[in-house]
């Protein structure tokens, strides 16, 4: 509960867990679960609601880092194919690889696993830059 309680920045959350800490034993678990996924998405628009410059400012935030990110990887795999397409003259030397099959670049886990990297880094820095209001401007961006 005190994890919640850090990342919903409400005044009155203290008494929302409180209450659902009481009726906890006894209704079943996915009613605990449904309850503190509706407290998380309730306090979150509340949040975002109250502050729609820093919601904006947020969203701004996760487009940047992610087209950072994907820049990156794109620079990477452009490196990539370049080395093992003939390669490349460096400082006398000729640098390859060996010659990776024609469907690399769109290798259904490589593609995943970038993708998965960039919104976990853009859902980090806007949790990281906008720690005050919780996970509230992860959530809207």
């Amino acid at each position: 509960m005190t994890t919640l309680k850090r990342l919903l920045p409400s005044h009155d959350i203290d008494a929302l867990l409180g209450d659902i800490a009481e009726e906890r034993p006894r209704r079943s678990r996915f009613w605990y679960w449904s309850q503190l996924l509706a407290i998380v998405v309730v306090a979150s628009c509340r949040d975002i609601r109250d502050h729609p410059l820093v919601a904006l400012r947020a969203i701004v935030t996760g487009f940047a880092t992610l087209t950072v990110c994907f820049g990156v990887a794109l620079a990477i795999g452009y490196v990539l194919r370049v080395l093992s397409n003939g390669g490349y003259y460096f400082g006398g030397y000729w640098l390859t690889l060996p010659h990776l099959t024609d469907r690399w670049p769109y290798d259904p886990l490589a593609v995943i696993t970038t993708n998965a990297l960039g919104f976990f880094l853009s859902a980090w820095t806007i949790a990281r830059l906008y720690r005050a209001h919780g996970i509230a401007m992860a959530i809207s961006s």
